[in-house]
Parts: C-alpha cells; structure tokens; sequence
C-alpha cells in the first residue's frame, strides 16, 4: 500500500464500482441517522487491541503495527503476522480483556440516539472478540458489531477469521469500513473515530467526529471535521441531550 493511496477513498470506491454495488445503492431513508463507531480508543477508552497483543502477543507485534501505520502494508497482513506468536488461553484473554474500560458516556450517547430513531453500529478493524466481553461486562446489547475475529485452538494460538475482507482491493484494509459506511441505506451518515484504520469509512460519511491520528490526518489533507475527546462531546454537538 503506498502512500498516496492514504488521500482519498478512491480505491474503494473502485472496487465496489467493479462490483455493481455502488450502482445499486439502496435508497436513503429520510430522516435516519446512522452513527458509524470505531472501537479502540473511541467506544473504549484505550486501545485494547494493543494492550492484548503487548501481553499476549510476540516482541514484533510492534514492529508490524508500524510498518501498517507507515503504509507499508495493509491491516489484514499486519494482524495476520502479528497473531502468529499470539499465546493465550480463553480465560485468561477474558479476565485480561475485563480490566479494560468503555467510554463512560457512551451508553448515553447509544440511549440517546436509540430513543430518537437512530442507529448506532460499531467498526472495528481489530480481532474484535473483545468487544462482546466489555459490551456483556456493560450490559450492552443489540449494537451490531463489524470487525475481524479469532477461533481459539486447544493451545492458545488463535485462528483469524477476516469476513469483511475485500481481496480485490489494493488497499488491504483487514475490515473494510468503507463498506459499512457507503453501502448502508440510512440516510445521514456520521463516523466517529480515530486512527489511521478509519481514514476510509470517515470520508464516506457526511459528518466526522475525529480524535488523535484520524483528526491529523484529515487536517492535513483539509477535510471537514469535528474534534472531539469523548462521546459527551458528540452528544453536545449532535443535540442528544436530554
């Protein structure tokens, strides 16, 4: 993946033009709004992702995540090398995963725009197994959730599972959030995130909400966005208070 490829969302707007989607997009529902929510670092309030692999994964799992932060390669191929010296147990992963805290206003900002007639998805392009144990620890349900997963072997590794996965597209983003976001009917789209994994689904949206490294990215490049820091800033700034 190079660089210049960072700019736009032109190569997946490619690959699904390739496919006839793009030209069989359902209609847009007047009047629904559909909020598109990164995981690590967004919905939590740390990577989780990263914790998981600094204890359970081999000393290069940064070095992977560096070359996929550079543009070197693609996130399916740097999750693919980072787990093959992953080590755990299930119970282990999920006492581990536990310890790990959710925004404190997102169940607000879920409740919210749920009571106004809107939807809220979750896009992760992590091995999203954890998402369920910190939504079960929260009592959150009913919030669909993309992402990658992993099967548990009987040693501890753990075999991907990549259903989002877009093998046409150069880009070889491992979860592709372009899709969630561009191929949905709703009819406002607004993206709340902030790494570099988001670049694509964010400008597929009509409103962003942006923090850390995705906010760099689009001031750079000079796309319209909102700074936020936590899900109560989005609440102020989409009118979802009570």
């Amino acid at each position: 993946m190079s660089k210049d490829m960072t700019i736009s969302v032109e190569p997946c707007e490619q690959v699904y033009a390739a496919t006839g989607l793009l030209a069989a997009l359902p209609p847009r529902r007047n009047g629904a709004t559909l909020y598109v929510c990164d995981f690590d670092n967004t919905v939590a309030t740390e990577d989780v992702g990263d914790r998981i692999l600094e204890r359970f994964g081999g000393p290069d799992w940064i070095d992977w995540s560096l070359r996929y932060r550079r543009g070197e390669i693609g996130s399916r191929e740097c999750l693919t090398r980072q787990y093959e010296s992953f080590r755990a147990d299930w119970d282990a992963y999920r006492r581990f995963v536990e310890e790990y805290e959710l925004d404190p206003d997102f169940p607000r900002f879920l409740a919210a725009v749920r009571a106004r007639g809107h939807r809220v998805i979750v896009v992760s392009d992590g091995v999203g197994n954890y998402i369920s144990i910190l939504f079960e620890k929260y009592g959150i349900a009913g919030v669909p959730v993309f992402s990658n997963y992993g099967v548990w072997n009987g040693d501890g590794r753990v075999r991907l599972q990549f259903p989002h996965f877009q093998p046409a597209c150069e880009v070889g983003c491992a979860n592709c959030k372009f899709r969630h976001v561009r191929l949905d009917g709703s009819g406002r789209k607004v993206y709340i995130g902030d790494g570099v994994s988001d670049q694509y689904g964010a400008q597929a949206a009509d409103v962003i909400y942006a923090k850390d490294r995705l906010r760099d990215f689009l001031a750079a490049r000079g796309v319209p966005h909102t700074a936020f820091s936590r899900f109560a800033d989005v609440i102020v700034a989409e009118g979802l208070e009570d």
